[in-house]
């Protein structure tokens, strides 16, 4: 069963400037705390798959807004070109 809020939500002004996505994931997260007030639940987390190539300041980014993981688009075409990106990816996350 799904629920439709109307949650009025006022954004931080340090929130104003940053763009719609964050002040879209601060109301997201002010709804969750609306509909789960209590800690039963845990804190939430936001993963988002990145519409551009992940880098280090992609992850600074997505950092300073709130989100906690980044899942990859992954579109090789064959098996060395994903495994040539997932090196990629962990040598940018190692170093």
């Amino acid at each position: 069963m799904s629920q439709v809020l109307d949650i009025q939500v006022e954004v931080p002004a340090a929130l104003s400037n940053r763009g719609i996505g964050a002040q879209r994931l601060f109301g997201i997260d002010a709804a969750h705390l609306h509909l789960y007030p209590t800690a039963a639940l845990g804190d939430l987390e936001i993963s988002v798959t990145p519409p551009i190539p992940i880098s280090k300041e992609v992850i600074r980014q997505y950092e300073d807004i709130g989100v906690h993981r980044l899942i990859p688009w992954l579109n090789a075409p064959r098996l060395d070109d994903t495994l040539r990106y997932v090196d990629e990816l962990g040598a940018l996350l190692s170093g």
